[in-house]
């Protein structure tokens, strides 16, 4: 009974906080390391104990110490402070051991110093720590298309945002993407952009001009039309593809890009 009640506390004390990780092993050569390092850090602490206090479950507190997942920034951060170490020794082992303890908010400077310090980490098992980055995807015409990602400002949580680069048509796709850990919002902003460049909603007729592929719209709003497969639509334009389907019943929704 106990041990079923052990397993309830774990799955019951999962927070979003869990998914704070790259879901990828970390190489041999790291794993070893980084868990012993975690490991004193724990010290006569019981794992449950100090998992707790981090805000995250035991069971992926052990995942940490045998390699088995790759510790997110924010948890790098969590496991640091509660055990008093700095972050640059817990995740490369490089001196100072020890934090000072100073009262301080976390700003913009400390954020690039912490970055610094798990890049060879994050190198290892293939984690993108450092925004803005280009990368280059796939459109339903089989064409590449480039786009810059870029972490825009947000107060609570992290927004991140993608825009084309160099598009063929002004102003070209963008996408944004919301979450509360970094790598789950590019995870979501990337499989938006995936899902946008799957599919074309006009198409350019050579006799009657712009012609809507299906019954329906998705686009950006702007102030001199819509912006529907990476292109400007200007509102007389709109106003004649609505024209084609007169009589007919027409629902609209609109809501913030980053949902």
């Amino acid at each position: 009974m106990s041990k079923s009640r052990a397993v309830t506390d774990v799955q019951e004390n999962r927070t979003s906080a869990d998914d704070d990780v790259s879901g990828r092993p970390i190489p041999a050569s790291e794993s070893d390391a980084v868990g012993a390092r975690i490991k004193e850090v724990i010290g006569d602490e019981s794992k449950r104990s100090f998992a707790r206090r981090c805000g995250f479950s035991d069971g992926l507190l052990s995942a940490y110490i045998k390699g088995d997942k790759a510790p997110g920034l924010n948890h790098f951060r969590t496991i640091a402070e509660k055990g008093g170490v700095t972050l640059d020794w817990l995740a490369t082992g490089r001196s100072p051991k020890w934090r000072k303890l100073a009262s301080y908010p976390i700003d913009e400077e400390r954020d690039a110093v912490e970055l610094h310090a798990m890049e060879p980490l994050n190198q290892a098992v293939g984690r993108v720590s450092r925004l803005p980055l280009e990368e280059t995807y796939l459109d339903c015409n089989g064409r590449d298309r480039k786009f810059e990602i870029q972490q825009g400002p947000q107060t609570d949580g992290v927004l991140v945002r993608a825009r084309e680069v160099s598009p063929a048509a002004w102003p070209g796709y963008e996408f944004s993407a919301w979450s509360s850990s970094l790598g789950d919002a590019l995870g979501k902003l990337r499989a938006r952009i995936r899902d946008g460049l799957a599919r074309r909603y006009l198409i350019e007729h050579p006799k009657r001009g712009l012609q809507m592929l299906s019954s329906s719209l998705v686009g950006e709003i702007a102030s001199e039309g819509l912006v529907i497969d990476g292109r400007m639509i200007q509102f007389d334009q709109v106003k004649q593809l609505l024209s084609a389907h007169e009589g007919q019943v027409i629902s609209i929704t609109i809501k913030d890009g980053s949902e």
